[in-house]
């Protein structure tokens, strides 16, 4: 279907891409292998390109380079607060809501709303709304402070 329709492409390509940002993220913080991201990272997009050739540099370095190509690691770095990896990784679950939106809406004013690659970003965005909701209820449930869930899902909301 993506060979055939373009917005599918580019909707695949963006998902592709921010699975990439998080393996690279995360490998990166719990010191992974460069042997060990090229197998976990699908081999394909921006990020991918970008990251592999430097995973061996600095956090910061990969961040800057990563963000040349993929524009949703500054959104990510301002929802954080800083371009600190821990705090960035932190981070990442959250920020997947924002992400997913934002997607959508770009999809859609893109290609229009009636278009597949639209329809499958509108999907993904119910899904990971879907899963927000659940994840806010359960800490609730839980008894988590509601100071901290505010602090790390409500700039991304």
């Amino acid at each position: 279907m993506a060979r055939i329709d373009y917005s599918v492409g580019k909707f695949i390509k963006e998902l592709v891409d921010f699975y990439n940002l998080n393996v690279v993220l995360r490998g990166k913080l719990w010191g992974v292998s460069q042997e060990l991201i090229n197998e976990l990272t699908i081999h394909s997009g921006n990020v991918f390109a970008t990251a592999v050739k430097i995973y061996s540099e600095s956090p910061t370095r990969i961040l800057e380079e990563i963000a040349s190509v993929f524009p949703p690691v500054d959104q990510l770095i301002k929802v954080a607060g800083s371009s600190d990896l821990r705090l960035l990784v932190q981070y990442l679950g959250p920020f997947s809501y924002r992400f997913a939106k934002d997607l959508e809406d770009s999809m859609i004013s893109l290609f229009t709303e009636f278009s597949p690659g639209a329809a499958l970003a509108a999907v993904h965005f119910k899904f990971v709304e879907s899963e927000l909701v659940i994840t806010l209820l359960n800490a609730f449930l839980e008894g988590v402070p509601r100071d901290f869930i505010a602090k790390l899902y409500g700039q991304v909301i």
